[in-house]
């Protein structure tokens, strides 16, 4: 089978390639001939360029200034994701319009075009594109993989109804979504995880070249920029309390980007080599917490505020049995917390992950008619 896969394949994101990379490649390991469609409007690039440019001169000035200490880190950064897109992505020629991407793929004979994963049904993101929705005629089938809304509502998703009932098979990625999905489009999708999880650690450290050891070092990746500072903190403590150094993986650029624990040109080969040799991780990232228990590590997975509204940590939490491993840090108590975790082995979280795994592949299985 022919199969088109469409995301946020060229977003200088972590989880945005690798969830891309994990689909194509379980598809090919089926048997299927996978492609991801490069499709990148003319705005996305713009949105995604190392020097996009923001409003006004002022802002444009100070932005730029402020970047320029780490301008080699950026570019070294850029090279790496764009070297790992080429080489391990199988990509179609570049579209840069819907009629492109249309006329190619019914000229190529696809049998299934695929949308997701990442917030491909979220219209509020300055990336989304109507393309996502494959607003064209086809003799392929149209599915969803682990789509995911983001903050999108209903009213916002409301435009795009007649599109998504097109769709042969609809699934998204937090349980959440599910009743939104069914009021805009009268049908009650399938709740899958992200496609991360179809590949187990010793297939990503096969695929990427990485050793899977413990090299003593505990390990930093935050995205919250407002919060990191905080989790900064939380992190040295941990590394205090475990007599260890630490490293940061550095996303988003400022005063403690100078600071010599801080990885600010990593690409995605580099970001899977640290999780795998640390010996403990703290982050605040969903795809953080996910490759934490993919590679088995003790691990802590911070939320800013108690009545946190990310589900998509809190339910991987619980499917795998490692709630405990949550800290607000909004709570008083949350320093005792950090200590406390610091002290407790880490669960084996495999049964979970491999429960997980086995529901994905049999809705694949469903979604390829096998």
């Amino acid at each position: 089978m022919k199969i088109g896969i469409i995301t946020y394949h060229f977003a200088r994101n972590y989880g945005a390639i690798l969830q891309c990379y994990a689909l194509q490649t379980k598809l090919l390991s089926m048997g299927h001939d996978v492609w991801v469609l490069n499709y990148k409007s003319e705005r996305q690039e713009k949105n995604n360029s190392l020097h996009h440019k923001r409003d006004g001169i002022v802002a444009n000035l100070a932005v730029n200034a402020a970047l320029l200490p780490f301008e080699a880190a950026r570019k070294t950064k850029e090279r790496r994701f764009a070297q790992y897109e080429s080489r391990e992505l199988r990509l179609t020629p570049r579209f840069r319009s819907v009629d492109e991407m249309q006329e190619y793929v019914n000229s190529e004979g696809f049998d299934l075009l695929i949308s997701g994963s990442d917030q491909v049904f979220n219209p509020k993101i300055a990336d989304f594109d109507y393309a996502f929705l494959f607003p064209f005629e086809t003799s392929a089938r149209k599915g969803s993989f682990a789509a995911s809304l983001g903050s999108a509502t209903e009213e916002d998703l409301g435009c795009h109804a007649e599109k998504l009932r097109e769709f042969d098979v609809l699934s998204v990625r937090e349980k959440t979504d599910a009743p939104t999905v069914q009021l805009v489009c009268g049908r009650s999708p399938h709740v899958v995880d992200d496609p991360v999880f179809l590949l187990d650690s010793s297939a990503w450290a096969a695929a990427s070249g990485i050793e899977m050891r413990d090299d003593g070092y505990v390990l930093g990746y935050f995205i919250n920029k407002e919060m990191s500072k905080h989790y900064l903190e939380l992190t040295e403590l941990v590394a205090k309390k475990l007599g260890l150094p630490f490293k940061v993986l550095n996303v988003r650029y400022g005063l403690d980007s100078f600071r010599p624990q801080m990885i600010t040109d990593a690409g995605p080969e580099e970001f899977l080599d640290c999780f795998s040799r640390a010996s403990f991780v703290c982050t605040d990232s969903f795809h953080g917490t996910a490759f934490s228990l993919i590679f088995k590590k003790r691990f802590i997975s911070f939320e800013p505020k108690a009545k946190s509204h990310d589900w998509r940590k809190r339910d991987l939490l619980e499917k795998t049995g490692e709630t405990m491993r949550s800290v607000a840090i909004d709570n008083d108590d949350a320093r005792a917390g950090v200590e406390r975790l610091c002290a407790c082995p880490a669960l084996d979280a495999m049964e979970g992950l491999a429960t997980i795994r086995e529901r994905q592949i049999a809705f694949l299985n469903m979604m390829l008619g096998e």
